[in-house]
């Protein structure tokens, strides 16, 4: 089974991406009886694209045999691409890659869901057709874990490692 994980330079080590569209690498993860098998880096090529770059995106990750996505989080557009591709989304935050997919195979990830209200997109004009999609309102997938488990300590560790990643990008970009 495959899995694409949004990542920012890719590979095991790094990060998952807060953001799955706009996300500038792919690290494509091969899993075989609950080992990894093989490891690929896609680039983004769409991270930068005026619009429609999470649709984008969701088709190149289908394209390489993806069955499941990982990211921080998702725009609602990718889920038309994700149904007809067969792909399932799952939300992960401040964990390496290989965290992430250690966590898929355990059955700790959350499932990502989109929420009601989803009618269109950012109003660039680039989704007309989109506008028609909206997701009706349905009971979100409870964690695998307990949510007492997990708690305000590691969720506020989560969200400063997302902002520290966030103002890491930042920074690098206005370097170039």
């Amino acid at each position: 089974m495959k899995m694409a994980l949004a990542t920012n330079r890719g590979g095991l080590e790094d990060m998952v991406s807060p953001t799955f569209g706009r996300t500038p690498t792919f690290t494509i993860v091969e899993v075989d009886e609950g080992k990894i098998k093989r490891v690929e880096v896609i680039e983004n090529t769409f991270a930068n694209a005026f619009g429609g770059a999470g649709i984008r995106a969701a088709e190149l990750i289908a394209n390489k045999g993806a069955k499941v996505a990982i990211a921080g989080n998702f725009g609602p557009n990718v889920f038309m691409v994700f149904s007809q591709a067969g792909i399932e989304a799952f939300v992960a935050h401040g964990i390496t890659v290989k965290e992430a997919v250690e966590k898929y195979l355990r059955g700790e990830l959350q499932r990502f869901s989109p929420g009601a209200g989803f009618v269109g997109g950012r109003g660039m004009g680039m989704g007309k057709r989109m506008r028609a999609f909206y997701a009706p309102p349905s009971p979100t997938t409870p964690p695998t874990t307990p949510a007492s488990s997990i708690n305000l300590e590691e969720r506020i560790s989560r969200l400063e490692k997302d902002i520290a990643e966030i103002k890491k990008m930042i920074k690098e970009l206005k370097e170039k």
